[in-house]
């Protein structure tokens, strides 16, 4: 699956800001999605508290809507999303370490997890994200998962 999304700032101060998030997945990997495809889709708010010059708090919270289309009659759902974290910054390198739950989606409690990582400003306003999320309670039982995302910010 691939996601784009996007992220507008509503308001800030000396060292809050609050911003509306959206997000888009699409189903890239065809060859695992024979005869349904997913499709799902975002919406919420994100907060972002600076503590210090070089600690940041941050947290989200988002509604999921999501479809599968295909041979079959459309499954849709819907469920929330709740993260808090915290990163740490050195210059160019930031470590990231989130906690967060997915609820309603599939199940009550679709996952609690864990999920650190590392940001690098890449050039100007370019940045790059890895980060593992560890599933440790909920009805997913993935072992973990790993991500990598680019960021445009201007």
């Amino acid at each position: 699956l691939t996601s784009a999304g996007v992220t507008q700032k509503l308001s800030s101060g000396d060292r809050t800001a609050v911003a509306a998030t959206g997000r888009l997945t699409l189903p890239t990997a065809f060859g695992r999605h024979e005869h349904a495809w997913p499709v799902y889709a975002g919406a919420g708010l994100t907060v972002a508290h600076r503590a210090s010059p070089r600690i940041t708090a941050h947290g989200q919270l988002s509604a999921l809507a999501g479809v599968t289309v295909g041979s079959g009659p459309p499954s849709p759902r819907g469920g929330t999303q709740a993260r808090a974290g915290i990163a740490a910054s050195y210059g160019h390198v930031a470590g990231v370490a989130d906690a967060g739950a997915d609820l309603g989606y599939s199940a009550p409690l679709d996952r609690a997890y864990i999920a650190p990582g590392f940001r690098l400003a890449v050039w100007r306003e370019l940045a790059a994200e890895a980060a593992v999320m560890v599933p440790f309670a909920g009805s997913d039982r993935t072992d973990a998962a790993f991500s990598l995302r680019a960021a445009w910010r201007h």
